[in-house]
């Protein structure tokens, strides 16, 4: 009844091609922007580990006793200078006596990357730790709040003792 001599084509249309290339765009545009927001987190957690880093070498440099210039130093602070800027510094006596008036002179300087930025209202904060034994001294304890755009913030906190905490 059904001619024998038929031939049949094998593969496939224009049409259906289109198809797997729109889908294979749309699964790799949902893959990059997936990517974009790991992106963003990881260049926040970098930051929150360099501040973090960079108040436990000030503690340090308080504990050590680290003399500057030939200056010994009260003690050793970090602190913000603006909203990308922040800096480890350390005050000498002023008049045999240290005390918050005493001079404040910069040990190191540093600067975020990446556009991230700390909260402006955590400009100007600082911690303070004294010679020789590392004590928290000043009204400093407190967070830091690192912040960039489209991305959750990432928070480093100094304690009453002293331990730096990144959340």
């Amino acid at each position: 009844m059904f001619p024998q001599n038929k031939q049949f084509y094998k593969g496939v249309t224009f049409m259906e091609l289109l198809v797997v290339i729109a889908i294979i765009g749309i699964m790799g545009s949902v893959g990059l922007v997936s990517l974009q927001s790991s992106k963003l987190d990881a260049r926040l957690k970098a930051a929150q580990g360099e501040v973090a880093a960079s108040i436990r070498l000030a503690q340090s440099y308080a504990l050590q006793g680290k003399t500057q210039a030939g200056a010994t130093p009260c003690g050793y602070g970090f602190r913000f200078t603006s909203q990308t800027d922040y800096q480890i510094f350390y005050r000498t006596p002023a008049a045999s006596v240290c005390n918050p008036a005493s001079p404040r002179h910069s040990a190191e300087s540093f600067v975020l990357k990446d556009g991230v930025e700390i909260d402006q209202s955590d400009v100007n904060q600082e911690i303070y730790f004294t010679v020789p034994f590392g004590n928290i001294s000043g009204p400093g304890i407190g967070d830091f709040i690192l912040t960039h755009p489209n991305a959750d913030n990432k928070t480093v906190t100094v304690n009453d003792a002293g331990n730096v905490v990144e959340n």
